[in-house]
């Protein structure tokens, strides 16, 4: 059995989540235009960005993560790190349809809002 459907299987019952991000540096920004560290392929390389919660400015990756109320990690991806943590909720938002998803201010957009609330 995978670690996905193992996380499904002790979830299943669960109808509080937790979603959020974090910033994974790679380097130092100062390097970042020096470093050659994964820039084959320009839709999987680092980027810079910020995380409000941290005031930092970072170069390299975003970690998107949900987590049950019981602490079991049920969902993530890495992405960029100029990816917007709105972009995530869309992607995951039909998986946590029924359910209650805690998140913070990061995730907060008027048009997003709407259409998680509207759509099927």
């Amino acid at each position: 059995m995978n670690t996905k459907a193992l996380a499904e299987k002790m979830t299943s019952s669960e109808n509080y989540f937790i979603v959020d991000s974090m910033p994974l540096g790679i380097c130092k920004l100062s390097r970042s235009s020096t470093t050659t560290i994964c820039r084959e392929d320009l839709s999987t390389s680092p980027s810079k960005g910020y995380c409000a919660s941290e005031k930092l400015h970072f170069y390299g990756y975003k970690l998107h993560a949900v987590c049950s109320s019981t602490s079991i990690f049920t969902n993530y991806e890495l992405t960029q790190a100029t990816v917007h943590d709105i972009h995530y909720l869309m992607n995951i938002k039909n998986n946590f349809s029924s359910c209650v998803l805690f998140r913070d201010k990061g995730y907060l957009s008027a048009g997003y809002q709407i259409n998680l609330f509207t759509s099927n």
